[in-house]
């Protein structure tokens, strides 16, 4: 190597001067994952390997999975959590809905859930619209009603909600679809949270 590339692999006097970079910062990420009725019964894989892979994203998953209807208990968990916590809230079929109705509890008490989601919202379950508390939505919906029955219903903003980025996303799978493309999606919605500062 001659003596010009060596003084060009060296660093500049301002690199050296500036040291070293700090580490950016980056507030915990803490998520409540809620699967549908009947829990590990009807879903004993695809909900647990959905949240094992949240997991690996450095996410906490507090206790999940939780069930269905443990809606007062992820709010009042939430609301206990530290203030700068990053905040993700979703579920499955009757999870699914169970995700807004927390997020409604929870814009009374003024606390943001960074990104709501929810894989295919059970029509038999309470059908809450998107709270401006919500920075992110998605969910993920079957649009075909042959297939799916239970979990075509895409989800809707309050009426006023100005600030919420929703996005429906139709993908066709069986009932409660929380498995393949529409995880993907899902993991990578998490995983933009996770890395904001």
């Amino acid at each position: 190597m001659s003596d010009e590339q060596q003084l060009a692999d060296q660093p500049s006097a301002q690199q050296l001067d500036e040291g070293p970079k700090p580490a950016v910062r980056r507030r915990p990420t803490l998520a409540w994952l809620s699967m549908g009725q009947f829990g590990h019964a009807a879903d004993p894989v695809n909900f647990n390997h959905f949240v094992a892979r949240v997991k690996a994203e450095g996410v906490n998953i507090m206790r999940s999975p939780y069930q269905w209807s443990d809606d007062a208990r992820i709010a009042a968990e939430i609301e206990a959590a530290p203030a700068d916590a990053k905040i993700v809230v979703g579920g499955a079929s009757l999870g699914d809905d169970e995700t807004l109705q927390i997020a409604k509890m929870l814009a009374g008490h003024k606390r943001t859930v960074d990104l709501a989601f929810g894989f295919q919202r059970s029509v038999f379950g309470v059908q809450f619209k998107v709270p401006p508390n919500v920075v992110r939505a998605i969910e993920i919906h079957c649009p075909n009603i042959l297939m799916d029955p239970f979990g075509d219903d895409p989800w809707v903003l309050e009426d006023g909600n100005t600030v919420t980025k929703l996005k429906n996303i139709p993908i066709l799978a069986v009932h409660p679809g929380d498995f393949g493309q529409g995880a993907d999606i899902i993991v990578g919605a998490i995983r933009q949270v996770v890395e904001q500062p």
